[in-house]
């Protein structure tokens, strides 16, 4: 509330001895849908997360969770209609899974690219990713791979607009010492 007052405390935590990453929040820009997940958990040698999201009454459900498979990240659409999950394993295939906003899986798909992010199209047919040097585009619900360009700077940011079959993509080469993009 507006003086700080705490109506409603929640975790995700999965009491494992072995350690977990912090908890994460991400939510659609009109409140409907919010995702709160573990993106590593860590149970012995192997590194696996998990995912719930809000329901209608306040309470949570899951709508991930792996043992051998982390999150790298998770987006929500603007309207919160759909959830997207990054997934990773060492050794194997970054993994995109689509979701609705009730964790139902819409579809998975598998790229051999080192995966730092994606974006949903304002009409939620397509599915942009990128990794360092590297943007692909998608269709959300089928998987069909579009099209993808390659850059030698690293990607930070991208997306596609079908409407103008235009992809934009914020390259560059970020200065950790200096803190800037160049």
């Amino acid at each position: 509330d507006t003086i700080g007052e705490v109506y409603n405390s929640t975790s995700i935590s999965s009491q494992t001895d072995d350690g977990e990453q912090i908890s994460e929040v991400v939510r659609s820009r009109n409140n409907q849908t919010l995702v709160l997940y573990s993106p590593k958990v860590r149970r012995g040698n192997k590194l696996g997360s998990r995912a719930e999201v809000m329901t209608s009454s306040g309470g949570f459900e899951r709508i991930y969770s792996d043992t051998v498979r982390y999150l790298k990240d998770v987006i929500v659409s603007k309207e919160g209609d759909v959830i997207v999950a990054i997934t990773a394993r060492d050794g194997t295939d970054d993994q995109v899974v689509v979701m609705d906003s009730y964790g139902n899986t819409l579809n998975t798909i598998s790229t051999e690219e080192n995966l730092k992010g994606a974006s949903l199209s304002a009409d939620l047919e397509y599915l942009t990713l990128y990794s360092g040097g590297r943007v692909m585009v998608y269709e959300a619900l089928t998987g069909e791979r579009l099209g993808a360009t390659s850059t030698r700077s690293s990607v930070f940011l991208a997306d596609y607009f079908p409407e103008d079959n235009l992809l934009l993509a914020l390259t560059g080469r970020y200065s950790e010492r200096r803190g800037i993009m160049n």
